[in-house]
């Protein structure tokens, strides 16, 4: 009796993709498949002859995408937050494609995905007519609320006048923006020495620059003298945390009021004659921030 015996290849294994379920926006995130990539017909670590492919898309997506994307894509420029399709906004595809040298290890900026997203990443590994295939879930996190100051530019005394412009701006030292969008602002004033508390118009007020940029201009003349002030800027930003606000309080001063002046003699020769003049019961707004000064 005779019989044949037919000897196969065995077929290729991808145990997992290591990568962490969640990650920050903004930041490099590997995600690891040639170390749990096997061929058992050779020696273990032997990737010789393998093809990685990886494709991303939006796990929202992964119902109506093709399973097998066939077309590359890789990070636009620019991109808006209208319409945005895939991991970078310009559609799902493959991302990475090569042997276990180029294409082993996906490594990814953050900064290119949206945030507060979730994203199906696939990876189909070949090996002649053999191949596997593992799909693994990433979030993306909200962008972290942004850390920033106001700092005064102009008219920046303890108390200010109403007769020259009042300028801030704000000074952002982490987490100002995406690539999709920049921080958005918004700055507001309200006197507070009123019965109603009331949000002054700075659309009549504002300097060229407007109230919803990085820098604010309170046009001069048009404070009130001998009022208190709240000045306000909100920062917030598409899928940020916040909004964050931070305020300054302002007094704007007014004219001394109430006193007299007088001169003794009221009349002499000039280089000979001594003049006293002489003020009194004069009063300054707020006293609190220090009293006049003859």
């Amino acid at each position: 009796r005779q019989f044949f015996l037919r000897i196969v290849p065995t077929p290729v294994q991808v145990e997992q993709i290591g990568a962490p379920a969640q990650v920050e926006y903004d930041q490099l995130v590997t995600l690891t498949a040639s170390q749990y990539t096997h061929d058992y017909d050779v020696e273990p670590g032997n990737l010789t002859g393998f093809h990685f492919v990886w494709m991303c898309l939006q796990l929202s997506e992964n119902s109506s995408a093709p399973f097998n994307l066939t077309n590359f894509v890789s990070p636009p420029a620019s991109q808006g937050v209208n319409n945005y399709r895939g991991c970078y906004g310009n559609g799902y595809g493959i991302v990475l494609q090569g042997d276990s040298e180029t294409a082993g290890n996906l490594t990814l900026s953050t900064y290119h995905t949206m945030p507060n997203a979730t994203y199906l990443f696939r990876l189909f590994v070949y090996k002649g007519s053999r191949w596997d295939l593992k799909e693994m879930v990433l979030y993306v996190r909200t962008q972290k609320a942004p850390v920033f100051d106001i700092s005064c530019v102009s008219n920046c005394n303890r108390k200010i006048s109403s007769e020259v412009d009042l300028v801030y701006q704000v000074d952002c030292r982490q987490y100002c923006g995406q690539k999709f969008q920049p921080l958005q602002y918004l700055w507001q004033m309200y006197q507070t020495n009123v019965s109603v508390l009331r949000m002054d118009d700075l659309s009549a007020v504002s300097g060229s620059e407007g109230f919803r940029s990085a820098s604010f201009t309170r046009r001069a003349n048009t404070l009130p003298k001998a009022s208190y002030y709240i000045l306000k800027v909100t920062c917030s930003n598409f899928r940020q945390e916040g909004p964050v606000t931070r305020e300054q309080r302002l007094i704007v001063n007014s004219p001394p009021y109430g006193g007299k002046c007088d001169v003794a003699p009221r009349n002499g020769t000039a280089m000979s004659t001594k003049f006293q003049i002489s003020c009194w019961d004069w009063k300054e707004f707020d006293i609190e921030l220090g009293g006049i000064r003859y």
